[in-house]
């Protein structure tokens, strides 16, 4: 990892109160992913094939044609919105946004020849919001959640927390 990348010991002036619920993976698998040149970096457009959504609260797939357009800019960074539907496993259609980060540094190389760059090789995160006006599923627009990605060309792994 760079130097700009956070480390895991808190600052002297950290808050203590901060604790992180673990929420739900997304796991989601892409199809062919254009790439067009942008004035802003080149940007990748990948579309969700499948994708399936695991927790201990919210169950479910991620609509296919769900997109994550990811724009890396000329100084490497990867900039991530991802625009989606979540359909639980009882119906409701909760809709996903999520923007993040990804700072592949020397892993860059193997992302692009198709290879898993983990959370732990590399920093890729991003900040997931659910919002949905279906009453069962009131509680996810009220949390701020945070995710841990593993990423390739073909796929993405969140692992999301909810800041308690």
């Amino acid at each position: 990892m760079n130097d700009a990348t956070p480390t895991s010991e808190p600052a002297a002036s950290a808050p203590a109160d901060v604790h992180l619920e673990y929420l739900c993976s997304l796991d989601i698998s892409f199809g062919t992913v254009p790439t067009v040149s942008t004035p802003t970096g080149t940007r990748m457009l990948f579309s969700v094939r499948s994708g399936t959504v695991e927790g201990p609260r919210l169950r479910g797939v991620v609509v296919p044609g769900t997109l994550d357009w990811v724009t890396v800019g000329s100084d490497g960074l990867a900039r991530i919105d991802v625009r989606g539907i979540v359909q639980t496993h009882d119906g409701a259609a909760i809709q996903l946004t999520t923007t993040g980060r990804a700072d592949l540094g020397e892993h860059t190389g193997r992302f692009l020849a198709g290879e898993e760059v983990g959370a732990d090789d590399a920093y890729i995160r991003t900040c997931p919001l659910f919002e949905t006006s279906d009453s069962r599923y009131a509680w996810p627009n009220r949390l701020v959640t945070v995710a841990r990605c593993d990423l390739s060309i073909s796929r993405i792994r969140y692992r999301i927390s909810a800041l308690a």
